[in-house]
This record gives C-alpha cells, sequence and structure tokens, in this order.
C-alpha cells in the first residue's frame, strides 16, 4: 500500500511506569527510536508522533482514542491509512506491521485478532466522524469500543504469532521482565 503513514502512540502520562516509557532504552535506543525503526523496516516512509514531541491531544486523558483523533484532524486525509502502533510495543515486528499494511484497502480498519494494537485505519471522514462522536459524548473512548464500531473491518488470524509480539509494557515490573527475557 503506497499511500499508509505510520503513527507512533506516545502520548500517555506513563503513570504507571513512573517516567516517560519512549525515552526507556532497549539495546542501545531509546522505545520510540525503536517504534521508528520498526515502522521504516515495514516499508512505512512517512511516520508521526502521537503526543506532546509532536501531535498532542486536542482532548487531553482520552487515551490512545485521542491520539486516532489528533492524527486524523491534524492531517485531514493527507493519507489514506494510518498504521497506529504504541511506542510501549517493543516486541512487535517488521512482518507483523507488513501484515497489517498489506491487507485489502478497502477495509476501514485492520487489527490482529489477538490484540487491539498495533492497527491500520482509515483516514477518511467516516472514521473521524465516529472518533468525534464516541469522544463527544465521553461515555466510550476505549480503543476496543472504537474498533468494535467501524464497519468494514477486518480481524487477522494472530495463529502462530507469538504472544510477546503483543506484550504492551506500562509498568516497571513490566518493564523489567521483558528486558530480562530480551537478554537471554
Amino acid at each position: 500500500m503506497s499511500d499508509c503513514a505510520g503513527v507512533i502512540l506516545a502520548g500517555g502520562a506513563s503513570s504507571r511506569m513512573g517516567r516517560d516509557k519512549s525515552t526507556l532504552r532497549l539495546n542501545g535506543k531509546t522505545l520510540l527510536r525503536h517504534i521508528q525503526d520498526l515502522f521504516t523496516a515495514a516499508g512505512v516512509g512517512t511516520i508521526y508522533i502521537s503526543g506532546p514531541a509532536q501531535i498532542g491531544d486536542e482532548i487531553p486523558g482520552s487515551g490512545p482514542l485521542g491520539g486516532v483523533h489528533a492524527l486524523l484532524h491534524h492531517l485531514g486525509g493527507r493519507h489514506a491509512h494510518l498504521l497506529f502502533a504504541p511506542v510501549d510495543m517493543p516486541g512487535l515486528t517488521p512482518s507483523l506491521m507488513g501484515g497489517l499494511i498489506a491487507a485489502p484497502p478497502d477495509r476501514a480498519l485492520v487489527r490482529y485478532a489477538t490484540s487491539r494494537m498495533p492497527f491500520r485505519l482509515r483516514a477518511d471522514r467516516r472514521c473521524l466522524a465516529l472518533v468525534d462522536t464516541l469522544l463527544g459524548d465521553g461515555k466510550n473512548v476505549s480503543l476496543g469500543h472504537f474498533q468494535g464500531r467501524v464497519r468494514d473491518s477486518l480481524v487477522l488470524s494472530g495463529e502462530g504469532i507469538q504472544a510477546s509480539a503483543f506484550v504492551n509494557l506500562n509498568t516497571t515490573e513490566e518493564w523489567r521482565m521483558f528486558r530480562q527475557k530480551e537478554c537471554r
């Protein structure tokens, strides 16, 4: 898919981690650089950062969906699709991202069955209107609720993918355990 930009979700408060997760270091690189390199290895040429470093949330405290909202508004249809990945999933691989990119372009949302993230989203008015509606009512701001409401979704099988690829690191203990496994 030629018109798919990458988005790194790095706007969370990192309150359970106690520090900005994007600055944690893995194999000599920050997690932010690690995910940027992952996008590049998957063939994504344009990468945006959802967070204070580049494109901040317009609705603070709205979680990952707030990042989706900010990017859809900020980019205004500049790209046909956006590929979202959080900064705190260092087990993702270029082939997993490539699977999302290679999915049929007519699908509004593509994700794996085993995880809500990463995911590919069509950057159109229909998806933007849905995000606006959900965040506007303030009741259903979860990413899972949003994904369940997107029409024309495709859920790819997670069969054969190691569970560690989708590990989301939120606490210092999760970070410590992930690093121990990586060092083995």
